[in-house]
């Protein structure tokens, strides 16, 4: 039956590449997420009182509530964070991928070096030309969905981007060698949503954690916009 659901996908990412990767993506960055909330942050899942309850019961339930929100509020599962970053798995990392790694590959073997010049080159160009604009998109677009305003974006992009880009720098470098080397260029992207779980997982950590000796938010940190570099 797994060999079967593997000759399935492999025959829809021949068919429909674009569609098949954008749902991957969605579904591991969804996983990504979820494992972050339960597993590093001891997120607990919730859902509605069913119908059946008595009245007495929920008066009861709510005065409990009430009285321990504060403590509370931040041990539930963030359903609206989680569908923030699927719709950008889906709508934004899954697409990106599905072109990005096709065009690496023409542009790079065009060149017609050695293989372990190829090697070298598409893991710099991967990981110092694609990697910060890939981030500096997710932070744009999951902060936008979340409706902040460009100076909160800015000021968590001057907190979270640097320290994100060089864990990327430790991460991802090792897997690509394995990527470019041994994985066929329609599956590249598969391969690299598939560690996204883990690597969704740390993104979702470090933009929503809580800056240090603050309970404001991102809002509250200073933000200038940087100067345009020189030509």
């Amino acid at each position: 039956m797994f060999m079967n659901l593997i000759r399935r996908y492999s025959r829809a990412l021949e068919t429909k590449p674009l569609r098949t990767q954008m749902v991957s993506a969605g579904i591991l960055w969804f996983s990504g997420d979820i494992m972050c909330q339960t597993l590093v942050e001891n997120k607990q899942f919730h859902f509605n009182l069913p119908n059946s309850l008595t009245s007495d019961f929920r008066h009861h339930a709510n005065n409990h509530r009430d009285n321990t929100e504060g403590d509370n509020q931040n041990k539930m599962l963030d359903w609206k964070r989680t569908f923030r970053l699927t719709l950008f798995g889906f709508g934004m990392a899954g697409p990106i991928y599905t072109l990005w790694f096709p065009y690496l590959h023409r542009r790079v073997t065009a060149m017609k070096m050695s293989p372990t010049k190829t090697l070298v080159w598409k893991i710099g160009l991967d990981q110092f030309a694609f990697e910060p604009c890939l981030l500096s998109v997710f932070f744009i677009f999951t902060g936008a969905m979340e409706g902040k305003g460009f100076h909160a974006i800015g000021g968590q992009m001057q907190r979270d981007l640097l320290p994100a880009f060089v864990t990327d720098c430790l991460v991802w470098p090792p897997l690509q060698v394995i990527n470019f080397k041994y994985v066929p260029v329609p599956l590249q992207a598969l391969y690299v949503n598939f560690f996204n779980i883990m690597w969704t997982s740390f993104l979702s950590w470090i933009k929503h954690r809580q800056p240090r000796g603050s309970e404001k938010g991102l809002e509250s940190l200073p933000y200038s916009a940087p100067a345009a570099k020189g030509a």
